[in-house]
């Protein structure tokens, strides 16, 4: 073991964090699967980020 090594063994006990999970509501376009975390949860987004449709909260129609 280097000098260096030992250090580190001694004090990582005390580096190392606690980990919690966070949950946060997005959203999922119907068109093209794209999942996105809005920038403000006030308002629903108008288009999908991705494809830019503005029916990415309406189900696909069905081809009779």
């Amino acid at each position: 073991m280097t000098k260096n090594s030992k250090v580190y063994n001694v004090l990582s006990p005390r580096l190392i964090m606690p980990e919690i999970e966070i949950k946060v509501k997005g959203y999922k376009c119907n068109n093209c699967a794209n999942e996105w975390i809005p920038r403000s949860q006030k308002e629903r987004p108008l288009i999908c980020p991705k494809c830019k449709s503005s029916r990415w909260d309406k189900p696909k129609k069905k081809k009779i």
